[in-house]
């Protein structure tokens, strides 16, 4: 196995793709090989993903005077590997360049246009009373609802303010396609820290074990408080998305998670697609087991088929090993509020 970087690189393809290929499904998070964009086994170098524009331009910000993650706008390709010792391995790219072959990720679209980056909330968030907030040294906010949610994002959108919104789908999954790439694992628990995830009662937003739920600045993102998340729905079990343009508008897919009404642990994901949807954007279960040690994401997914739901996301205080960056249950109606029921804040 060749180790890769910036100066090693060397051919037709840039060096600012990255892979990962599914060597095997299942069994504790899968099994995980780094790719170049042909599907080669490569070892990055220590340093390669801190030196990269997306990975390393991930950057703390403070925005109207929260603080927020800066994450630059990346393409994405998922497909099977053509040729060579990875061939037929589904496998996830992340570039920095339009490259043939991939697609900007949704989470950059807003309004049919283009953008360079998105913020995400640093923290879990707390509010002031009416505003949405994202800040260091508070319990994080809860018993509200997804409509009271939205509304107290929004409401930071005053002035010459534009722009901030409870977060999405497409910013959940591009947290989730960012770690995936540079860690070559789905189990967030082991690789990267529990989180708060066994404790009875939440703790505030940069605790020192809801810290341990951090990807690059983006601190609980499982644990402690499960998150409302805006984009996605489920009506009768079939889900409905935003499109990929940008325009919040919802489209049914026609497509079912594995099951439904079941606890279920990912082992494959749904690839189907459309001109106004691509599953291959998301992590939603096409395959499934009921062994968490069996998952190839080791967090638990919920879909409910009787009515709307919507979900949320990561798990919370008390949730153990099924909390994780994969984990959604899709079993909320909008009006639902409870004490371990919070969000997180964005900005496009």
């Amino acid at each position: 196995m060749k180790e890769f970087n910036e100066e090693a690189a060397t051919g037709q393809f840039p060096s600012n793709i990255i892979g990962v290929a599914c060597i095997a499904t299942g069994r504790d998070g899968g099994t995980w090989a780094y790719v170049d964009e042909s599907g080669n086994a490569i070892m990055p170098s220590a340093s390669y993903f801190n030196d990269h524009p997306v990975f390393g331009g991930i950057r703390d910000m403070i925005v109207d005077g929260q603080d927020m993650v800066k994450i630059p706008k990346f393409y994405t390709k998922r497909a099977p590997v053509c040729g060579g010792v990875n061939n037929g391995k589904e496998a996830w790219w992340i570039s920095d360049q339009l490259i043939d072959g991939f697609t900007i990720h949704p989470a950059f679209r807003s309004g049919g246009s283009d953008i360079d980056q998105i913020y995400v909330g640093k923290y879990q968030a707390s509010s002031d009373g009416s505003k949405m907030q994202s800040i260091p040294g508070v319990i994080p906010g809860v018993s509200k609802s997804l409509t009271t949610f939205q509304g107290e994002a929004a409401a930071r959108n005053t002035g010459d303010v534009t722009g901030f919104m409870l977060w999405s789908a497409y910013h959940w999954s591009a947290i989730q396609w960012l770690y995936l790439v540079e860690n070559a694992t789905m189990n967030c628990q082991a690789k990267t820290g529990a989180g708060r995830v066994n404790r009875w009662s939440v703790a505030n937003v940069d605790a020192s074990d809801v810290a341990q739920a951090t990807y690059r600045g983006i601190v609980g993102l499982w644990g402690n408080v499960w998150q409302w998340m805006d984009g996605f729905k489920t009506i009768k079990g079939v889900i409905n998305l935003w499109d990929r343009d940008g325009n919040k508008e919802w489209v049914s897919t026609e497509q079912m998670p594995a099951a439904l009404n079941e606890v279920i642990y990912p082992v494959t994901f749904l690839s189907a697609k459309d001109a106004r949807y691509d599953f291959g954007d998301l992590f939603v279960a096409a395959t499934s087991t009921n062994s968490i040690d069996e998952a190839t994401a080791p967090a638990l997914q919920y879909f409910g088929k009787s009515r709307e739901y919507f979900p949320y996301v990561g798990g919370y205080w008390s949730d153990g090993v099924v909390a994780g960056l994969w984990f959604v249950i899709c079993y909320g109606d909008a009006s639902n509020a409870s004490t371990y029921l919070g969000a997180r804040l964005a900005k496009v």
